[in-house]
């Protein structure tokens, strides 16, 4: 398993910072997706723990962009793969974002 995050400028969309953490207890269980952890990426990557990129990357979940951008400080992330989406889709509306960004089915 890996976790990546990349914060760009708001104007451009340029990267300006990027993290890449690989998990390295949970990728001996190994997956479909294996070979494509170790691909050669623009940073170089953090092998850690879950709870190390966790406290890493803290703020930039669900949870809390979606406390930040709508000022409901009492908003609570299901875990849900159904309401992640919904949650993902009030983000880029929040964020101004146009329905076209999102592909059709």
């Amino acid at each position: 398993m890996s976790i990546g995050c990349c914060l760009a400028d708001a104007d451009t969309f340029t990267p300006l910072e990027m993290k890449y953490h690989i998990l390295p207890i949970e990728c001996q269980i190994g997956g479909i997706y294996y070979d494509a952890l170790f691909l050669d990426t623009p940073v170089k990557p953090i092998l850690c723990t879950r709870a190390e990129a966790m406290s890493d990357l803290r703020g930039y979940g669900v949870e809390p962009m979606l406390r930040m951008l709508s000022g409901d400080r009492t908003y609570r992330e299901t875990h849900n793969a159904m309401f992640d989406a919904v949650d993902e889709l009030e983000i880029m509306r929040l964020m101004g974002h146009h329905i076209l960004s999102y592909f059709a089915l």
